[in-house]
């Protein structure tokens, strides 16, 4: 039963490690702050996140007032922010920021080893 689970946590892993490679992958765009539409302070957060409205171009295109959701406390009008882009859906846009799926995947990868590792000391510990 612990193989299994170790099994399926590597496998979580590797699934979050090919979606950060596919998301890593996507186009980004430097964008402006126009302006702090509203901000949100949540009970879990220490600081506060912001909805901006953000201009940039992507392929020669100009995209102007395009909302988006910052998870930084310190963002301002005028600020550059680097978002990642969907090519099929340039509606969908997001800040580029990796960090937490990357300790995600990390964090599932080691336990999953781990469990794996018990699991053959176990085995040759009962032989």
């Amino acid at each position: 039963m612990i193989f299994f689970l170790a099994c399926g946590l590597i496998l979580a892993s590797l699934i979050l490690f090919a979606r950060i490679a596919m998301l890593s992958m996507r186009p980004r765009v430097e964008a402006v702050i126009d302006e702090v539409v509203d901000e949100e302070k949540h009970w879990w957060a220490k600081t506060t996140s912001k909805i901006v409205t953000l201009t940039f171009t992507y392929e020669s295109q100009l995209f102007e007032k395009k909302r988006s959701y910052l998870m930084s406390s310190k963002a301002k009008a005028g600020d550059k922010v680097v978002l990642s882009i969907n090519p099929k859906k340039t509606t969908d846009y997001d800040p580029h920021n990796l960090k937490l799926p990357i300790i995600g995947a990390i964090i599932l990868g080691v336990a999953g080893f781990g469990l794996l590792y018990f699991c053959l000391f176990m085995i040759e510990w009962l032989d």
